[in-house]
């Protein structure tokens, strides 16, 4: 079956849809590239924030909190929460902890 010809206008319109979803194709493309980059840093700023508090946590123990965040330029109330979040396991040592007593129970 042949195609029907169409107008100079039609042609044009059919081009700028063409032309439209082009764009929208790579723009999305490009949002996505940023957004996969995003999820990558911010993995990478949680394991820094892991190790900060590890930090912190080690000179807590050596010294008071108050003075550690004189030193560091912290509230006392982040070394805290820093050093208590360092002394927490962590979800795959929570899970490890969890694997004996899963298997006592069998």
């Amino acid at each position: 079956m042949a195609r029907k010809s169409e107008s100079e206008r039609e042609r044009k319109a059919r081009l700028l849809l063409k032309e439209r979803h082009a764009n929208e194709a790579r723009a999305c493309g490009a949002f996505f590239d940023v957004a996969d980059r995003r999820a990558a840093l911010e993995g990478e700023f949680a394991e820094l924030e892991t190790e900060e508090a590890a930090a912190v946590a080690a000179l807590v123990e050596v010294s008071e909190p108050a003075l550690v965040a004189n030193m560091i330029g912290w509230s006392v109330a982040r070394v805290r929460a820093a050093a208590k979040r360092a002394a927490e396991p962590t979800g795959v040592e929570r899970i490890r902890e969890l694997i004996p007593a899963a298997a006592d129970l069998a």
